[in-house]
């Protein structure tokens, strides 16, 4: 995985290897970058890991597309997101908000919009894998809902590290199978409750 490279000046391309599953959104830099928040600008990153047919933006998420694996959210403009549907792994750092909160940085570099708190994110069936630290510092985040059922998803250690309210929950997220269904009760079975409680 990579956690950050400075990248001379004078380099316009960068070859991205297909097998890369941990890639912060900031991993890839200039040196003489301007901008005051360029650890977390992800404009380069963006740009370079494209080059590679293997990564796509698929609904705002960066994707390793042969390993099925968010490597990060692309546009912190909503409190809620979904991850898209075929996702297996959501790696390290994906949501990280560090920057944002530590920094104080409010705009988005790529997307050109500002930075919102992430407050919920829904994640499809197909996903197995939550990778540790996959939602640094979400301080805001109150709900993760997994539309599959609990023994289908490993979440690891510190997957929530730093997240507020998040972070202390006993049950860190909503699944399918957590959620108490109560059978409708119908009209003739009240009639019925009726009867039985008369005699």
């Amino acid at each position: 995985g990579i956690i950050n490279f400075m990248i001379p000046e004078n380099l316009k391309t960068v070859e991205i290897h297909d097998d890369l599953m941990y890639a912060g959104q900031s991993c890839f830099n200039y040196e003489n970058d301007s901008r005051k928040d360029r650890q977390y600008c992800n404009l380069h990153t963006i740009k370079f890991l494209l080059e590679n047919p293997n990564y796509k933006i698929i609904d705002n998420f960066m994707v390793n597309t042969k390993h099925k694996t968010v490597l990060f959210n692309v546009d912190y403009s909503k409190s809620e997101v979904r991850v898209p549907d075929g996702i297996e792994t959501i790696s390290l750092n994906a949501f990280d908000q560090y920057g944002f909160f530590e920094c104080g940085y409010d705009d988005n570099a790529y997307m050109g919009n500002k930075i919102v708190p992430l407050e919920k994110v829904i994640l499809p069936k197909s996903i197995r894998n939550i990778h540790s630290g996959a939602f640094f510092h979400c301080r805001a985040l109150k709900s993760v809902v997994y539309e599959g059922s609990s023994e289908n998803l490993k979440v690891s250690d510190g997957a929530f590290e730093d997240c507020g309210e998040m972070s202390v929950k006993e049950s860190k997220i909503i699944c399918e199978d957590s959620i108490i269904k109560y059978k409708k009760t119908t009209h003739l079975m009240m009639e019925r409750i009726i009867v039985v409680h008369k005699l």
